[in-house]
């Protein structure tokens, strides 16, 4: 892939080259076998998994990928596949960094990545809409009408059956 984001970008790794490049997380979801096969450049997955007996027994578990953006890069490594066994109703997300990098709160700090952890851990065992709306309001509140979004934000959950 990485070949194929060079070639897009025409990059051929001159002097003066724009390093343009890109974090990215892919999966690949084997239903059969119940793994996913997770590879991220500066990107993590994560996954929050529940007991059978309850949605509120559950643990937290955070994936990352190579601290390598996809494209040209001066110290490129080797991109790896994460098998990641899942249950169902597991709950997987992938994200961009405009969530845990937006300004705002009381003392107009970033969200940081532990809080938006703690949040995705906190709304899991909603449904998909609702944790939608919650992901939302949370982040209006963050930036408590003093604030503008600084950033694209993306976040994608998927609840696996």
């Amino acid at each position: 892939m990485r070949l194929k984001i060079k070639i897009a970008l025409q990059q051929k790794g001159n002097f003066n080259e724009t390093a343009d490049g890109m974090d990215i997380a892919l999966c690949k979801i084997d239903l059969t076998n119940r793994i996913i096969l997770y590879s991220g450049a500066y990107s993590s997955l994560i996954k929050v998994s529940f007991s059978a007996e309850n949605l509120v027994n559950r643990t937290i578990v955070s994936y990352s990928g190579i601290k390598t953006p996809i494209g040209i890069y001066l110290n490129e490594k080797e991109f790896f596949n994460t098998a990641i066994p899942f249950q169902p109703n597991d709950v997987f997300y992938m994200f961009s960094d405009g969530y845990m990098d937006q300004f705002g709160g009381t003392n107009g700090r970033k969200f940081l990545k532990k809080n938006f952890k703690d949040l995705l851990y906190t709304i899991s065992p909603s449904s998909m809409e609702k944790q939608k709306e919650l992901l939302e309001t949370t982040f209006a509140a963050w930036l408590t009408g003093k604030y503008e979004q600084i950033d694209d934000i993306l976040v994608v959950g998927l609840r696996l059956k």
